[in-house]
């Protein structure tokens, strides 16, 4: 079932925190949006009047649709801030009131869309909330939906979150740790307090935001579809984080997906935690209540049956001393503090003690039953009021007393005190202690729900007006009247229909769940640092690698070859360093072969005496590591005729020790191209000289 209903049933007002951490949390969060304002600060330019009109429109509907309709849901949780007596009432869904800034967003801009944000979360602290951090709230929801709309990358990533559904599904995501967060210091109570509701009361309003949201969207989509001129676009988009850092690209893919699992690894472990303290806390509780349900029945049978017998022993009411027998009668059985004998029309015959008749008033259900009793009403039980503010009603028990004839002359009251009482002793300390040790309050109900036992004494005889489980031995999680968050067992007396109720304030297990959660937490937390630290020393590791072989590609660019690389280790960056110190001595090479034969061409064509245009040659010859190097040139014009046919010029110390070659290696050269010598003893063809 929905209500609808508008935020302006009450008088308007905010409360502003009253501790010091939800200052320094509701200042930092300010200063977020402060910061993320001034990220998203463009350079001032001359505005249509269009773009004023529309911003003008936007900020006099902003109240107007934050606070108009809305729908309740009352079956779900109040969101009551923890020991703050303030009901925040059932979670609401406010259709209208995402529309303008969302709109704002991709039609004037990010500083016009976290403004009127932060509008409508003044509007909702006001009318709803009552909360100063709702202002905040709204105003980081305006600024990331915002940067989302306007940021100007081009990455496929960037380009989803820039459409108005991706720029909705990263706004809700990022709504649940924040609203985590500031749920976090701005609750009161201990810090078990506020991890409780912080991890499990805050669901209700990430849902109606998120709804908010998403019906804001929709009609944002339609836009940026069928009228995309005046949407917000781009003239050139830019190189996103991601392409132009490494380790921007881990971060941007990896830190959301750590986050979200240290998250959920959080929330399950202080759900566990705390259903476990709760089990622990309603066994502790069964086990007491056990105690007093099990006691009272035999309290009320022993008091029925021990009234039935003293009225079946007559008195006669003429005789002087019905105060000592009566007392006799007491102190028989020590189960009545005080015995009362009455006429038929409720005046004092006798007494114990014996001025209680003087002191005592009969009440309506005394005289009532007095009535009853004188037509034959064998036994009866009423709760009425103990004297001195005593923390337990007094149980009285009436029965009519017969003559020898067997007619009913007199009316025995006998009244018992449940904390004196031998049956009922036990079962009230325990639940005292029970009510002390943790805490809460203990009770004792009739069938009216009139309490007959209350720690606290100012409660007797009063009615219990707190909500009661519905099944007999069950919890009930409720919120007390000052803010506080409770648990409420409920127990049925067996036979009669009187009940136990304990109510413990939720605290009790919180703290028993932050002892059991928080070293998880704690490891959760170093695991996160540790693994943060990890990941930066190895991502700086590979990119610095990748920095370094991209200088050499640099140095390899500008013809600087002679620059060896540092190669550490043998993994893909070493692979890739090797690859690349190859390539670099392959271009090396290749670069002075190429300058050895620029060399010597241009040796040999500035030079026209053949021993200086040979020169070039051998010393190129010489450049690879060669002993000696000859060259034989063919005398095509002999002016002597004495001399030899072949001209050849040497260079090295033993290129002289084996001209005699040079005919013969040049005859063999005719006929081939490469001519290789493995060994001289093998060579027939050649003529050495210590072989002649």
């Amino acid at each position: 079932m929905l209500i609808i209903f508008s935020l302006w049933s009450t008088a308007p007002y905010i409360d502003v925190p009253t501790t010091l951490v939800a200052w320094l949390g509701w200042l930092f969060a300010l200063f977020c949006i402060g910061w993320g304002i001034k990220t998203l600060w463009r350079p001032a330019r001359e505005q249509s009047m269009s773009w004023w009109v529309k911003i003008a429109i936007f900020g006099l509907v902003t109240p107007l649709t934050t606070s108009l309709l809305g729908l309740g849901f009352p079956s779900a949780s109040n969101l009551n801030i923890p020991e703050m007596p303030i009901d925040m009432g059932v979670p609401s869904v406010m259709i209208f009131s995402a529309i303008p800034w969302v709109l704002a967003a991709g039609l004037s801009g990010p500083i016009p869309a976290v403004v009127l944000a932060l509008l409508a979360g003044i509007t909702r602290a006001m009318g709803e909330t009552h909360s100063l951090f709702t202002i905040v709230e709204m105003g980081m929801l305006g600024l990331i939906f915002a940067w989302c709309v306007n940021q100007p990358y081009r990455s496929r990533l960037f380009v989803i979150l820039r459409q108005p559904m991706g720029a909705f599904v990263l706004t809700s995501l990022s709504y649940i740790p924040m609203i985590m967060l500031l749920s976090l210091v701005s609750t009161n109570g201990s810090l078990a307090v506020r991890l409780d509701y912080a991890l499990t009361q805050t669901y209700p309003l990430m849902i109606t935001r998120s709804t908010e949201l998403f019906l804001a969207v929709i009609p944002a989509a339609l836009i940026k579809l069928w009228q995309p001129a005046w949407w917000v676009r781009f003239a050139k988009l830019k190189p996103s984080p991601i392409e132009t850092s490494l380790t921007a690209r881990f971060y941007y893919f990896s830190i959301p997906m750590i986050l979200a699992v240290i998250l959920a690894l959080m929330v399950g472990d202080w759900l566990v935690a705390g259903y476990t303290a709760r089990q622990l806390l309603q066994e502790k509780l069964a086990s007491t209540a056990m105690i007093a349900t099990e006691n009272m029945p035999y309290f009320l049978e022993s008091g029925q049956n021990l009234i039935r017998r003293q009225a079946e022993r007559p008195i006669n009411p003429a005789e002087p001393n019905i105060d000592q027998q009566l007392e006799a009668r007491a102190r028989e059985v020590p189960f009545f503090q005080q015995l009362l004998l009455v006429d038929l029309s409720g005046q004092r015959l006798g007494s114990f003690p014996s001025d209680l008749g003087s002191k005592a008033r009969l009440t309506q259900d005394e005289r009532n039953a007095i009535l009853l009793a004188s037509k034959g009403v064998m036994v009866q039980t009423y709760a009425i009021p103990a004297a001195g503010g005593s923390n337990t009603a007094r149980i009285v028990f009436i029965a009519p007393v017969r003559n020898e004839n067997q007619q009913i002359e007199t009316i025995l009251l006998g009244y018992a005190d449940l904390n004196n009482n031998p049956y009922t002793q036990a079962a009230i300390q325990a639940l005292m202690n029970s009510a002390t040790d943790n805490e809460g309050r203990a009770y004792i109900l009739d069938e009216n729900r009139r309490i007959l036992f209350a720690s606290d004494t100012s409660q007797v005889m009063t009615p219990y007006g707190g909500p009661l489980p519905e099944l007999d031995g069950s919890f009930l999680d409720n919120t007390s009247t000052l803010g506080t968050r409770q648990f409420v067992y409920y127990a049925r007396v067996s036979g009669p229909p009187w009940s136990v109720v304990i109510s413990v304030p939720a605290t009790r297990t919180q703290d028993m769940a932050l002892t059991t959660a928080m070293p998880l937490l704690i490891l959760l937390v170093i695991l996160l640092i540790s693994l943060m630290t990890v990941w930066q020393l190895l991502l700086r590791f590979m990119t610095d690698s990748l920095q370094s072989l991209a200088q050499e590609a640099s140095l390899i660019s500008q013809g600087k070859l002679d620059h060896p690389m540092q190669i550490l280790g043998a993994d893909e960056v070493g692979q890739l360093g090797n690859a690349f110190d190859g390539m670099r001595l392959s271009l090396k090479a290749r670069l002075d072969e190429l300058s050895h034969l620029l060399a010597v061409s241009e040796g040999v064509a500035s030079n026209l005496a053949a021993e200086d245009a040979v020169k070039p040659i051998l010393e190129a010859a010489m450049r690879n590591g060669a002993a000696l190097a000859r060259v034989v040139l063919l005398r095509e014009v002999a002016l002597n005729a004495g001399s030899q046919r072949v001209v050849s010029f040497g260079m090295g110390r033993s290129s002289e020790l084996y001209a005699y070659l040079d005919e013969q290696i040049f005859d063999l050269m005719t006929g081939q191209d490469i001519l290789t010598i493995p060994s001289t003893v093998r060579m027939r063809r050649l003529t050495f000289l210590n072989e002649m």
